[in-house]
């Protein structure tokens, strides 16, 4: 039996009567068996990181002094990508931390609202951004921006992936 695969189980039933009742004819079941595969990263988008300031013009009164990143990632399978930014010099989250920062968040620093993770034998540590991203195809690229980052500030950026198992609608 293969991972991911769909079969036809047919089936006769018994009960346990002196006499038993016996099922005259077969039923036949539908089943699709378990995605137990996590998605992987593929080379697609591996190594593509921009980066664009947002400095205000000089003669303006008010702007929007930070920095925004542009991640691209791709999965082996559609799924959904979670993005986490930090200081470069924390302990990494778990791809669960990632994921819970990621879930409600579109990847603007405005939109963490205090969020913090506390790595293993760690105390909490703040989230700069974070947010999620669909890849509805497998080996396609797909590029997200985090902003809000302050200038001159190191960074580093977490990624979890997750694949749409527990959606997948039985048939």
């Amino acid at each position: 039996v293969l991972s991911e695969s769909r079969y036809w189980v047919y089936i006769v039933a018994e009960d346990d009567e002196t006499t038993a009742n016996v099922q005259t004819t077969t039923t036949r079941l539908a089943v699709t068996t378990t995605d137990v595969t996590p998605p992987a990263f593929t080379d697609e988008g591996s190594g593509e990181v921009s980066v664009t300031s947002n400095e205000r013009p000089a003669d303006a009164a008010v702007g929007d002094d930070t920095i925004s990143i542009t991640v691209a990632t791709s999965l082996d399978e559609p799924g959904v990508v979670y993005y986490l930014a930090a200081l470069d010099t924390v302990t990494a989250p778990t791809p669960a931390q990632i994921k819970a920062c990621g879930a409600t968040r579109d990847g603007a620093a405005s939109e963490v609202n205090g969020y913090t993770y506390t790595p293993s034998g760690g105390s909490a540590t703040d989230v700069i951004a974070c947010g999620r991203k669909i890849h509805s195809a497998a080996n396609t690229v797909e590029s997200y921006v985090l902003s809000g980052i302050p200038p001159e500030t190191d960074v580093r950026v977490f990624v979890a992936a997750q694949d749409f198992e527990d959606q997948r609608v039985p048939y």
